[in-house]
């Protein structure tokens, strides 16, 4: 698959078939991944494929005990996400995406205190398998609210120290084909030249620096 493609059909799926994924198939989807950038190229990513039917429900349970309280309050705007929670012991693989913490610290105090500065060397790793996943012809669902339940989930899977939850993936094959088209805003929504309110990015604007 082009990788445009991928990035612009590469949607949140909920409903899968039950059917398994080879070995073949993740391989070659992680093997692709591992080429996502990381701060000095420490690569702290580690990835348990979950396949033990036993590990996939209790998975099941703990992402449970954290989106149930919120859907009972969502009731009219989370049902897909609710059919995904009750079934995802369903799923025949589960992607639970752990990095290394030291491979998260830099030198520069400010980035190791923010809240976000450290995903810079974990997330496109991320985004990588989903966009492996999405060129398979998979679909995957990319999650954090099992890290609510980080110490259990840490437990189930023999998880040691000095390691930290950063996603979970369930991944199977879609019950309905892959949207061609996902609702996202346009670049002009997002982008500004020069300062925040500057001009929209557009398409036709003029070269810089051209005559």
């Amino acid at each position: 698959m082009e990788l445009t493609e991928a990035m612009r059909t590469a949607a949140t799926i909920r409903r899968f078939r039950p059917d398994p994924i080879p070995d073949e198939i993740l391989y070659r989807v992680l093997d692709s991944a591992r080429f996502a950038p990381s701060g000095g190229n420490r690569q702290g990513w580690h990835v348990i494929v979950v396949r033990d039917q036993e590990s996939r429900t209790r998975l099941k349970e703990l992402y449970l005990r954290t989106w149930r309280p919120f859907y009972q309050a969502q009731l009219a705007h989370a049902a897909e996400g609710n059919h995904y929670a009750e079934h995802m012991d369903e799923l025949p693989v589960h992607l639970v995406v752990i990095v290394e913490s030291a491979a998260l610290l830099t030198p520069l105090p400010a980035l190791n205190q923010s809240s976000f500065a450290s995903g810079s060397s974990i997330y496109p790793f991320v985004q990588n398998l989903v966009l492996g996943i999405r060129a398979e012809g998979l679909g995957t669902s990319l999650t954090m609210l099992l890290n609510n339940e980080e110490a259990e989930v840490k437990q189930l899977l023999d998880i040691p120290d000095g390691f930290a939850l950063a996603a979970h993936l369930g991944v199977g094959w879609p019950a309905q084909p892959h949207p061609t088209r996902l609702r996202r805003r346009p670049v002009e929504d997002f982008t500004s030249l020069d300062r925040f309110g500057g001009n929209p990015l557009r398409a036709g604007n003029p070269v810089p620096g051209s005559p």
